[in-house]
């Protein structure tokens, strides 16, 4: 009768408890979605996007929508200062000949969890700028598909520059939701 009593409160309190949350690499893996993905490629690759040409309002807006993305899944801004001193997501410079453009990175980090080697940096990248639309400055990059429509002069750019930024967002994504712990 005794163990019996004894049982009987531990079922009961087991009964109440919360499953632990998953995390790790393989709870992070389990959060990639195609859907999600596909979701963000059709965005980047938008006409909104204009093409996302470096030093113009398209790749502007792309970098404002990663920056958005990085703060909603909770990186840390580790960019330029703003006026208040903080850092911010952005990492403007100027690139090109006797054009000069204006541009941003953007760039965000989660800190390890290791005493020594968090103060070590790996840097996971992807360039989400592409060759724009016609009437842009410069024409780097551009092919002509024959079979393309004339009248479309956004060079969208779904193919190698979009598709790995979504996947840097996703893995980012899957990273932070997966509370995946680093050194």
């Amino acid at each position: 009768m005794r163990a019996w009593l004894l049982v009987v409160p531990f079922a009961l309190l087991l009964q109440d408890a919360k499953p632990q949350e998953e995390t790790g690499v393989e709870a992070g893996v389990k959060k990639v979605s195609a859907d999600r993905m596909k979701k963000i490629l059709t965005h980047l690759a938008s006409d909104e996007l204009e093409g996302r040409h470096a030093g113009y309002a398209g790749n502007d807006k792309a970098t404002e929508y990663i920056a958005e993305h990085f703060k909603t899944i909770g990186l840390k801004p580790c960019g330029d200062k703003n006026d208040k001193g903080e850092a911010t997501y952005w990492h403007a410079f100027e690139f090109g000949g006797r054009t000069k453009l204006k541009t941003r990175n953007c760039v965000g980090f989660f800190e390890g969890t290791d005493d020594k080697l968090k103060e070590e940096v790996v840097v996971i990248g992807a360039h989400h700028d592409h060759v724009g639309k016609g009437g842009d400055a410069t024409n780097a990059g551009r092919m002509r598909n024959g079979k393309a429509d004339p009248e479309d002069t956004i060079w969208n750019g779904a193919d190698d520059n979009g598709s790995g930024t979504t996947t840097l967002l996703e893995v980012a994504r899957a990273f932070m939701e997966g509370k995946v712990a680093t050194k």
